[in-house]
């Protein structure tokens, strides 16, 4: 990690815990071109006020996985409105995460 990207870090913890300045120093995260891998590693580097600035990285790089399989293109309704999955060739469940073999269908 280079002195810019711990600069930038220093800057954004004065704004989270000094000011309370949130979405300001989350534009400035995300003009600077941090990703959340710099944020954590200069977050364990300096060890500042760590739960509260965690909790922020957080805030700013959300975890999202919203994939469906009904958004899969191996995806199909069957006649008794069971789901099936033509890679697998077998009737499948709502899954908390989709299979390896997901893919987003073509838009139309």
């Amino acid at each position: 990690m280079g002195k810019f990207e711990n600069g930038i870090w220093v800057a954004v913890q004065f704004l989270v815990c000094s000011h309370n300045e949130t979405e300001l120093a989350k534009q400035l995260i995300l003009e600077s071109g941090l990703t959340k891998q710099d944020c954590l590693k200069s977050q364990m580097e300096s060890d500042f006020e760590s739960e509260t600035m965690l909790e922020f990285i957080n805030i700013v790089f959300p975890v999202v996985d919203d994939r469906h399989c009904s958004q899969c293109k191996h995806y199909e309704i069957c006649p008794n409105f069971t789901m099936y999955c033509n890679v697998l060739q077998r009737r499948i469940t709502p899954r908390k995460k989709p299979c390896k073999h997901y893919k987003m269908k073509d838009k139309v």
